[in-house]
């Protein structure tokens, strides 16, 4: 009792404060805290909406700095979107975490004294290393895939009229159009931005066929939805417990069947950004378009076709590439993922000898 009475001081000296000071108090909390403290009461909710634009930008722009993205890719007009946004951020964190920490298992140092605790530490050290530069990449692969989503949604309705033979055969028709998005959000990548997100997501392809998940599975009691269109439709979230150290074949299975079923019913919910409102149809089929309409799927289509359409779909590859040649006048220099993975972790000339050992490898189970 005398906790809760405390609290409702403080709160309560708090409100008393200039705008100036409650915005620098509450712009610290998470947002999920923003979202309960909004919905407690008609004063908190005054209390934090009076400063909910520059909560946002202040919090996507820590996320920028601390992972050093450009702002302009995480924006977020409410706390709603933010939340999403903020869950994202750490979905994709925790995937660099446990990709990293799996690569450095198999690290190895020539000349490296055979000390156990003295290995672990330097094995410890690596994977903040690769962590960092894989969640600044996974991060970025989030925000396109968040477009990509968008866009293959968004032109259900224009390909309604091609039966499923037809609708299958349409591929790599959104190259365009994630080139534009590239170019009017993601302008500031550099070429080293380019090969790290293409590095990172080689490697989480290749993680995922070491986990015993790779991009043509399909799960048994959905054999319609594949590894690769979890990807599109359900980000990297669904990725934390299917390529868990300690999750085993079964439990893969039960989240395979949990995700595949998901997908069926529904679609995963769109941000709505300003990069979403920008959002074009395909160029195909510009005539009549309308930014307000809500998102169309076809109940006619079956589920196979539109898992065949998404898998004839480019991630990143094709037209990141196409972006960066427009951009560079040449294509950037791509490098295998051991060679990009020994460039992030070598810290000095001494550790020139680093071998990166056979991480790719299938589990054994």
């Amino acid at each position: 009792m005398e906790k809760v009475v405390q609290t409702e001081r403080v709160l309560h000296l708090l409100l008393q404060q200039p705008p100036e000071i409650r915005y620098q108090v509450i712009a610290w909390l998470e947002p999920i805290d923003l979202l309960h403290l909004r919905a407690t009461c008609h004063t908190l909710h005054d209390f934090v909406h009076e400063s909910e634009r520059a909560i946002c930008l202040s919090f996507t722009e820590r996320i920028a700095q601390r992972h050093s993205i450009c702002g302009a890719a995480l924006s977020a007009s409410d706390l709603s979107i933010l939340f999403r946004l903020s869950r994202q951020v750490d979905f994709a964190c925790e995937v660099a975490t446990i990709t990293a920490e799996r690569i450095t298992k198999y690290l190895k140092c020539i000349g490296q004294p055979d000390d156990k605790s003295a290995v672990d530490a330097w094995r410890a050290r690596k994977s903040v290393r690769l962590q960092k530069r894989l969640a600044r990449a996974f991060i970025q692969l989030h925000i396109y895939l968040n477009f990509l989503l968008d866009t293959i949604t968004k032109n259900e309705e224009d390909l309604s009229h091609l039966d499923d033979d037809e609708y299958t055969t349409l591929h790599h028709i959104f190259d365009l159009d994630q080139q534009k998005f590239l170019a009017d959000h993601m302008s500031s990548l550099t070429e080293q931005d380019f090969i790290d997100i293409t590095a990172a997501l080689v490697i989480f392809k290749s993680v995922c066929k070491a986990r015993c998940v790779p991009f043509t599975f399909r799960s048994h009691t959905h054999p319609f939805t594949s590894v690769r269109q979890i990807l599109v439709y359900k980000g990297l979230a669904p990725f934390t417990q299917l390529l868990a150290p300690d999750a085993g074949l079964a439990q893969q299975d039960v989240h395979l069947r949990r995700i595949c079923r998901e997908i069926g019913q529904s679609r995963r919910s769109y941000l709505n950004s300003s990069t979403q409102s920008d959002c074009i149809r395909s160029i195909h089929c510009l005539e009549g378009y309308n930014e307000s309409r809500d998102a169309f799927l076809d109940p006619r289509r079956s589920s196979k076709a539109r898992e065949a359409f998404v898998n004839h779909q480019d991630i990143w590859d094709r037209s990141a590439r196409a972006f960066m040649m427009r951009k560079l006048g040449r294509y950037p220099t791509l490098q295998s993922s051991t060679i990009w993975i020994s460039n992030v972790i070598v810290e000095g000339e001494r550790e020139s000898q680093i071998v990166v050992g056979p991480w790719d490898m299938p589990d054994r189970r």
